[in-house]
């Protein structure tokens, strides 16, 4: 069996199995300016053919910048006006007209400094800065067409077509072939990814669905311990069941039929999410003890656990017994165990049901750990602990274990720094080799396939619990190479509200 259970999120224990675990909405003015500024200039390196055709373009287009400019200092569009002397300034960094309009000064040495006191410009004439964009794209529609040409005849691709595209939206913003084959869509004044808008609406989707399978799980009936649970040595106070889970416990009922329901209710949302037709087939037994004594005498009569494992095991909250998915928990804390609960129904349905076992370690903790967030609002069984000798993991796992932790703004800063983790290493790796950056990324990963791309979720997780490398599945699957996939990924995030 692949299981021997996981420890709690806030306790260092020995493991098997371990527990520890935008760009938003921008105004169109603000979304022209920020493309244009992005564009990239000559570096040491000698440039391509296409490279140089670029940049001649762009310096050819600064002469209708200053027209532009020169029409928003005539209508009172100020604020306009000095932002397209900023990005002539990033095409021709000496241009005069520029700098001068800008106000900055020119030094003996020749170079120029802003003024000590920078005033902030204002439009004067709403009615002619609203004109300005469409203004602004016809004037600069030679030069987009340009720069399109370049992207046929050269045939770019990835990043050096997106360098491209990103000048056309500079000029642009609205540019319908660029958006398309960005695979961007409109929402309110911004573009964004279509995952994005994809995933805005099936956000609320999923958690209706949560609600639902909760609602309707089935009910929950009281029954008779059979002789193989009364053998284990333990007094057993109440025995409760549904059609695929028994909870046989020394607690409380109230809390072995909630643990039943939400047992079954991961189950249902599991078959839903995944069309898993293991769940019709699931019989599992969910065994609670109340006290160390309790758990001691377990481990001692359970056939399936070896004497020489038993010391170690003392030490669990939870441990799996067999391959039907069967486990033991020990727990004091009521909210641990309805999420030690949900997190092994599904890393049992998971392996079992698809084939995802903790080889797929990005898939098994991701996944596992997004589903029971959903279910329970917590996030407190972790298969995935620092390193000992990384001091920077410990903090980061700190941080993720705090109740009010927001795993996806910590997630957009993790990505978009250094320790971003390499997403072809991260996806081969086992559960026990993931560090706590590669889990944050598992995460994401899965959150980005369940709400971004939900049709797709099932083929993915089918594809992982096959031979098939994990990078051809996501490629086959998602259509983009790696490369491509973590851009869209790392953008989705930050576009994600």
């Amino acid at each position: 069996m692949f299981a021997r259970a996981p420890v709690p999120a806030g306790g260092d224990s020995v493991r098997t199995f371990r527990v520890a675990v935008r760009a938003g909405l921008r105004v169109l003015f603000v979304s022209i300016v920020t493309a244009l500024c992005a564009f990239a200039m000559p570096t040491a390196q000698e440039p391509t053919d296409w490279q140089s055709e670029r940049l001649a373009l762009l310096a050819k287009s600064v002469s209708n910048l200053e027209s532009l400019a020169d029409w928003c200092n005539g209508n009172e569009v100020f604020v306009e006006r000095d932002r397209l002397f900023n990005v002539i300034l990033r095409i021709d960094p000496d241009n005069y007209r520029a700098h001068k309009g800008l106000k900055h000064v020119q030094m003996r040495d020749g170079k120029w400094v802003p003024p000590e006191k920078v005033v902030v410009s204002k439009n004067f004439n709403p009615g002619m800065a609203a004109k300005f964009p469409e203004r602004m794209r016809t004037t600069l529609q030679p030069t987009c067409d340009g720069l399109l040409e370049l992207v046929d005849r050269f045939k770019l691709e990835g990043l050096d077509r997106d360098v491209v595209y990103t000048d056309v939206l500079g000029f642009d913003p609205d540019h319908a072939r660029v958006h398309a084959e960005r695979g961007e869509t409109k929402v309110g004044e911004a573009w964004v990814l279509r995952e994005t808008a994809a995933a805005k609406e099936r956000r609320p989707e999923l958690k209706s669905l949560v609600r639902a399978v909760i609602a309707d799980a089935p009910k929950v009936e009281d029954f008779e311990p059979g002789e193989a649970d009364r053998a284990l040595g333990v007094a057993w106070t109440v025995a409760v069941r549904t059609p695929i889970v028994r909870v046989v416990s020394t607690g409380g009922r109230d809390d072995a039929v909630k643990l039943a329901t939400y047992a079954s209710a991961t189950a249902g949302l599991f078959r839903e999410l995944f069309d898993a037709k293991v769940v019709e087939k699931l019989q599992m037994t969910i065994y609670v003890v109340s006290s160390p004594e309790e758990r001691k005498r377990f481990l001692e009569n359970h056939p399936s656990i070896k004497p020489e494992e038993r010391a170690g095991l003392e030490k669990m909250i939870s441990i799996g017994l067999n391959i039907a998915g069967d486990f033991l928990l020990f727990t004091s804390n009521a909210e641990q165990r309805l999420d030690t609960v949900v997190r092994q129904t599904l890393s049992h349905l998971l392996v079992c049901g698809l084939g995802v076992a903790p080889d797929r370690g990005w898939a098994f903790e991701g996944f596992g750990m997004y589903l029971t967030r959903e279910l329970t609002g917590t996030r407190m069984t972790w298969y995935t602990l620092p390193s000992k000798a990384d001091p920077a993991q410990r903090e980061l796992r700190n941080r993720l274990v705090a109740s009010k932790a927001n795993w996806m703004n910590d997630a957009h800063e993790m990505l978009e720094g250094p320790r971003k983790p390499d997403l072809r290493e991260m996806l081969t790796k086992d559960v026990d080799a993931l560090s706590i950056e590669d889990l944050l990324y598992s995460y994401v990963l899965a959150a980005y396939v369940l709400e971004a791309r939900a049709p797709d979720a099932a083929k993915i997780l089918r594809g992982l619990g096959s031979d098939e490398a994990p990078e051809t599945v996501l490629a086959t699957t998602l259509g983009f190479d790696l490369a491509t996939t973590d851009r869209r990924v790392r953008r989705w995030l930050s576009e994600r509200k």
